[in-house]
């Protein structure tokens, strides 16, 4: 009778997604001190980022924790802040720098990827799963909180540079801190780019549309398809809504205060269509929800949601519109009770 392989595909996929047991991931550490497994374990990491593209490793700090790799418990977990889990466990530095050497190589010889390695080599990519919001300071004290499955790219140089900018896909909520050479701050998205000095604001970029709200400051908004136009200034309390589909800026007075209560675990709608609000969850929860009675679209809702339990979530709309749950394999079907 033969033994079970002690790690296989599905572990490993278990042990990159961060859901790893503490026992999984010593045996992990184990069976990674032979040679022998390292390229099974590659091969293995190579299809999970395929399936998750969203994952984008943060290169300088998996350098800087191979730096000290020979000095510390090997596969010890990094004091502070978590590496992405996918460049925290990788054997040694000999290695790590042999397989980055030849997928560089890979890379020049297809043509057209070079851009993946220009992305980790001159800036820092910061990135949320379903499920996880992130807090960040950056280099020039700024403060950025990064919502669930949402990605925030800075160039690794910023100082002596006379413009700050960072590039966001998903939801964030910037304090930008003024410099005392008031350098400017852009922040941009499929859609817009936000210029800012000192200011508060959400940005929201999801589905080909972006959304921005200020809560303090002033920012002015620049249209990616009319870049000549004078850009568009937001005080406190306006929105502005823009997709790659419509003609022009859409912009309106809302509530500021009720857009980054996500920060909080909270989801605050008003006057919503439920498929708005349904959307929201399943970009945070990463799961489809179907309304199986099209006349449910109707729906408005307005009302503050807790964002720390989908079940809960589930059963309070549920509640209000008499509906029943029903869990398939890929999504969640609410329909008439």
């Amino acid at each position: 009778m033969l033994m079970e392989k002690p790690v296989n595909k599905e572990t490993l996929f278990e042990y990159f997604a961060g859901r790893a047991t503490p026992l999984q991931k010593k045996t992990i550490e184990g069976w990674l001190a032979h040679p022998e497994n390292e390229d099974f374990y590659y091969q293995c990491l190579e299809a999970w980022e395929r399936t998750y593209p969203q994952h984008l490793p943060d290169t300088e700090k998996a350098v800087a924790w191979y730096e000290n790799f020979t000095i510390r418990t090997p596969f010890a977990e990094p004091e502070h802040e978590t590496l992405p889990v996918s460049d925290q466990a990788l054997p040694s530095r000999k290695n790590v720098f042999r397989w980055l050497a030849a997928a560089s190589i890979v890379m020049v010889l297809m043509g057209g990827g070079l851009w993946i390695l220009e992305d980790t080599i001159f800036y820092r990519i910061y990135t949320t799963r379903y499920g996880e919001t992130r807090s960040l300071i950056l280099p020039d004290n700024s403060q950025v909180t990064l919502n669930a499955h949402s990605m925030l790219k800075v160039p690794r140089g910023w100082f002596g540079e006379p413009t700050r900018e960072a590039w966001v896909e998903g939801e964030a909520f910037f304090s930008i801190s003024h410099t005392t050479d008031s350098q400017r701050f852009l922040v941009h998205t499929d859609n817009l780019t936000v210029e800012v000095l000192g200011t508060k604001f959400n940005v929201i970029d999801r589905r080909g549309k972006t959304q921005v709200v200020l809560q303090e400051g002033k920012i002015r908004v620049t249209d990616h398809q009319k870049p000549s136009e004078q850009p568009l200034l937001l005080l406190p309390g306006e929105q502005v809504v823009k997709s790659a589909k419509s003609v022009e800026i859409q912009k309106k007075t809302v509530k500021p205060e009720s857009y980054p209560a996500w920060r909080e675990n909270k989801l605050v709608f008003d006057h919503t269509p439920l498929p708005e609000v349904l959307q929201t969850v399943e970009d945070y929860y990463g799961i489809r929800i179907v309304l199986a009675d099209s006349t449910l679209s109707q729906n408005r809702y307005t009302g503050i949601l807790p964002n720390d339990d989908l079940n809960i979530i589930l059963k309070s709309l549920s509640n209000i519109y008499g509906l029943q749950i029903l869990r398939e394999k890929n999504q969640i079907v609410l329909e008439p009770e």
